[in-house]
């Protein structure tokens, strides 16, 4: 065998070995999971001198897929499942809601999910009477 020869097989042989170690690494790692809930009062800010009538309960969910490094839920994420949860039922914005968020490693896959769950509201602003006085009548 030639010089030329036998160096092209160690150095494909180094990179083989190191391709092999990548691999066996990442797909010992299995399937990691974390996850975070908290409550939430309002997605959005409701204007004074508002009605907020609530629509109905709905559920809206984001997620994103990376690779090599898990990130954490961005605001995003969190506005692209609370956007979807609102559109749901046609509200303005998202009241007493739950979010949670969950990361899930495949190897050097990462999923990350934001799921929020409340209650969607509409609101009307400039149309709550503040004087409740004159409309009974009484003074």
């Amino acid at each position: 065998m030639s010089k030329p020869a036998l160096k092209f097989l160690l150095r494909s042989r180094r990179w083989a070995l190191l391709l092999a170690a990548v691999v066996s690494i990442a797909s010992s790692t299995g399937c990691l999971e974390g996850s975070n809930a908290s409550l939430k009062a309002m997605s959005h800010y409701t204007f004074p001198n508002s009605n907020v009538i609530p629509l109905g309960n709905a559920v809206g969910e984001a997620s994103r897929v990376r690779f090599l490094f898990p990130g954490s839920p961005d605001g995003d994420l969190k506005g692209d499942a609370i956007d979807r949860a609102i559109k749901s039922k046609g509200g303005d914005l998202l009241i007493d809601y739950v979010e949670e968020s969950t990361t899930t490693s495949l190897g050097l896959f990462h999923v990350t999910t934001v799921r929020v769950s409340g209650t969607v509201a509409k609101m009307d602003v400039g149309r709550q009477r503040l004087d409740a006085s004159e409309e009974e009548g009484s003074l």
